[in-house]
């Protein structure tokens, strides 16, 4: 894994429930396992006894804003949707029922019929 200029995030960076302190940027390398100072502060006792590797430090400016983080996180929902509902789109084109459909989004076929519209047949 390298940095070059651009910042690793932390493996706990996902959790904040569970590591409220996560400070987003990872330092070292535990394995496959970037973390923060804070997170490998709080890694187990077996953990402990892994070598660590440090990872090459950024300018702050290079440093993951957690606003930056939302954009970022919002950008990929909103692709992500976009391409939901193009497959979507799709599977009917090629004659898959809305149960189907509503199956493999694990809700009801109402409900995939309301979400993304009872005629997308073109």
């Amino acid at each position: 894994m390298t940095r070059t200029g651009i910042a690793t995030r932390c493996y706990y960076a996902h959790d904040p429930k569970t590591r409220p302190g996560c400070q987003l940027t990872a330092t070292v390398q535990i394995g496959s396992i970037a973390l923060c100072p804070a997170c490998a502060e709080l890694r187990s006792t077996l953990g402990k006894g892994q070598p660590t590797r440090p990872l090459p430090a950024l300018a702050d400016t290079d440093a993951p804003d957690a606003l930056d983080w939302v954009s970022q996180a919002d950008a990929d929902l909103r692709a992500a949707q976009h391409t939901l509902a193009a497959s979507v789109q799709r599977a009917r084109q090629h004659q898959h029922t809305w149960t189907a459909i509503a199956h493999r989004l694990e809700t009801t076929r109402q409900a995939a019929q309301q979400r993304f519209g009872g005629n997308t047949m073109t």
